[in-house]
């Protein structure tokens, strides 16, 4: 009887775990996918992206903190260089259209982790637009992305 009482427990507990696993496809499979963006539609148009999932591909450049380049995501790589240009020569330079061109990322940790895969490099970043962001360096306001994946870009 024990055994049978056993076999029927474990049938049971098997079966709630596999209708768990089917739930959980389910509520992904419904989920929207990312809105596709640039930095610029979203300095452009934070209220529309606040809050939202978006996926943006750009030029990601992980400085020192405190210094210029934080911990961001650029829109070109040629925007980045020709900015850093500028600046660096101690000209004066437009910061509002660099501003533009930049978003900050919310929890950078994963990619100074692995700063060699991902500093200066193009990558896709699926998070979520953020307006609460208070970091003195930043380039978009209180405006960030707040990572969930990285991809190649």
């Amino acid at each position: 009887m024990r055994i049978t009482s056993a076999i029927n427990v474990t049938k049971t507990g098997m079966r709630a775990v596999l209708m768990w696993l089917a739930i959980g496809s389910v509520s992904q499979a419904t989920e929207s996918p990312p809105i596709r963006v640039t930095p610029e539609d979203v300095n452009l148009h934070p209220k529309r992206y606040i809050n939202s999932v978006v996926s943006v591909s750009g030029y990601i450049v992980l400085g020192e903190r405190g210094k210029m380049g934080g911990h961001v995501i650029m829109q070109s790589e040629s925007i980045y260089n020709r900015e850093k240009v500028i600046y660096s020569s101690g000209r004066s330079f437009d910061s509002k259209l660099m501003l533009k061109y930049c978003l900050n990322i919310s929890n950078p940790d994963a990619l100074y982790d692995g700063a060699s895969r991902y500093n200066k490099k193009h990558l896709v970043i699926i998070g979520t637009i953020v307006d609460n962001y208070d970091d003195p360096t930043s380039c978009s306001g209180g405006l960030a992305l707040s990572m969930k994946r990285v991809l190649p870009h």
